[in-house]
């Protein structure tokens, strides 16, 4: 089971908004919500950190819920 819990992430001289992913009550990521107007991809979610499976991974998705997605079927799939 996936669950994401808000929490505020340090990034560059300001928190944004982000999550701590959850998958089966074990950390497996953090997103950032990319806000500041300098971001190319404003608005979208950033993976800051993977672990386990996730590690090493260098992703940005348009949407919670897609990244979301990617994590489930990633950590389904193995």
């Amino acid at each position: 089971m996936i669950e994401a819990h808000k929490v505020a992430v340090a990034n560059h001289d300001l928190p944004v908004e982000g999550r701590l992913v959850m998958f089966d009550n074990v950390l497996v990521a953090i997103l950032a919500h990319l806000e500041a107007d300098y971001y190319e991809q404003k608005g979208q979610w950033n993976l800051e950190a993977g672990f386990g499976p996730l590690s090493g991974e260098e992703r940005v998705f348009p949407s919670l819920e897609q990244a979301l997605d990617w994590v489930r079927l990633a950590l389904e799939g193995k």
